[in-house]
């Protein structure tokens, strides 16, 4: 999360904002990377039933 920082002294250096924004990155992957997976193996196994039953 962003904080406030109420005078120009409290801001942080660049190298903290670069550690928050890496800490948040694997929830986001942890989130939405399970739901991408199982749509991508739901659409290659209909494409695998759909191409048997063509042949």
């Amino acid at each position: 999360m962003i904080k406030r920082y109420k005078a120009i002294d409290e801001v942080p250096e660049k190298g903290d904002f670069v550690l928050e924004v890496q800490k948040d990155k694997p929830h986001w992957l942890l989130r939405y990377g399970n739901l991408l997976i199982l749509m991508f193996l739901a659409a290659g196994i209909c494409l695998f039933l759909y191409w048997k039953d063509r042949i």
